[in-house]
């Protein structure tokens, strides 16, 4: 089916090459843009310096509109943090709430693939809609996906890859389809998942936070 696109980017690849060079610039089209009312935030904004180091902010901008309308930047409300580190590869098993719906889902005990990788797992657990996938931590070079992540054109190091299993058709609708490759993080209480289609371009993503007390 048709892929809901959320924004048009560079390549990851362009990407890390662009972290060789010595041109510092910022790759907002790599953050993930949430919006409301007057705000706009961007978290995890890629940045590279003049050595090729990476880092990533999250950016909060503020806008005015006047009584004719007109939109204008309030830069005194402007601010710009570094994003919290994510950890890669340590992942929570437990029940999680989130997502495109209010399921609960239930993220597995971290499993040992070899060669110093680690799978996870989820799936819903308490609806009627079907969401799972797995993924396995780890470099691109020797893992499980290694060839549909290479042919997809993706060699972004900062996510476990893995690929969505089955999905019903009121996740299909937001974007999502059996096959699709995706990239995780565990961020403190927040499982991202992103997804990728069959390319290198981000189509959508979902968060989903550790649920300490579930009804």
């Amino acid at each position: 089916m048709l892929k809901l696109r959320l924004f048009i980017g560079v390549t990851l690849a362009f990407l890390c090459a662009a972290s060789a060079g010595a041109q510092p610039r910022a790759f907002l089209q790599w953050g993930t843009p949430s919006g409301l009312d007057n705000k706009l935030n961007i978290n995890r904004v890629p940045v590279v310096d003049a050595a090729g180091v990476i880092r990533y902010y999250d950016v909060a901008l503020a806008f005015n509109v006047d009584s004719a309308g007109k939109l204008t930047l309030n830069s005194t409300a402007a601010k710009i943090a570094a994003s919290p580190s994510l950890t890669v590869g340590a992942f929570r098993p437990g029940i999680y709430r989130g997502g495109a719906f209010t399921c609960e889902h239930v993220v597995g005990a971290p499993g040992v693939v070899g060669g110093g990788r680690i799978s996870g797992s989820i799936a819903e657990s308490n609806c009627s809609r079907t969401f799972n996938a797995s993924w396995v931590s780890g470099p691109i070079a020797g893992h499980p996906n290694e060839g549909a992540l290479k042919a997809a054109g993706i060699t972004f190091q900062g996510y476990s890859w893995g690929v969505l299993g089955e999905v019903s058709d009121s996740w299909q609708d937001t974007g999502w389809d059996r096959g699709d490759l995706i990239g995780v993080v565990q961020s403190g209480q927040q499982l991202i998942i992103h997804n990728f289609g069959n390319d290198n371009k981000e189509d959508t993503s979902a968060v989903f936070t550790f649920c300490s007390s579930c009804d």
